[in-house]
């Protein structure tokens, strides 16, 4: 699992979610750098990617290498994060003030306000995994995806 390289909303200091905030210069050159340590470190069998463009590009320059195609995966999206959609981080503790102290002190138990939870996300990140290995035997797979969806799958 590869997280995609920065974007603009990284940049730009706002909550994306679901939002198609695109991979900055030095994003596409973080995707760049990711995808030849493994092109020459791995031998890659198969790429799927978050259908959000800042993890697809991300993972398509790891598929591009290894003249492979990029499966769109929906279930290895970020957090649907309803109203903090857009919102800048510095505005969260203040708009969302108790469902964001939830997310800093236990995500585990945290609900974006108006979007999904992130034990929801769990599931549908674990689920894609397991349906993708199973549909895959043996092969070495890269998954681009975003922060949220690894910390959830490495806590499983």
């Amino acid at each position: 699992m590869i997280r995609h390289g920065q974007s603009c909303a990284n940049v730009e200091k706002f909550f994306a979610g679901h939002l198609n905030s695109p991979l900055t210069a030095l994003g596409v050159r973080q995707a760049e750098l990711t995808a030849q340590y493994i092109f020459r470190h791995y031998q890659v069998d198969c790429v799927y990617a978050s259908d959000l463009d800042r993890a697809y590009m991300t993972g398509k320059a790891v598929a591009d290498l290894f003249g492979l195609p990029v499966t769109k995966e929906p279930c290895f999206r970020e957090i649907y994060a309803g109203q903090w959609e857009g919102e800048p981080y510095e505005s969260l503790p203040k708009r969302f003030s108790e469902t964001y102290c939830v997310w800093l002190t236990d995500i585990g138990h945290a609900v974006c306000d108006g979007g999904e939870s992130v034990a929801i996300l769990q599931n549908r990140v674990v689920e894609a995994m397991e349906r993708i290995c199973r549909n895959n035997p043996d092969k070495t797979i890269v998954v681009a995806t975003h922060a949220t969806p690894i910390r959830t799958f490495q806590c499983h």
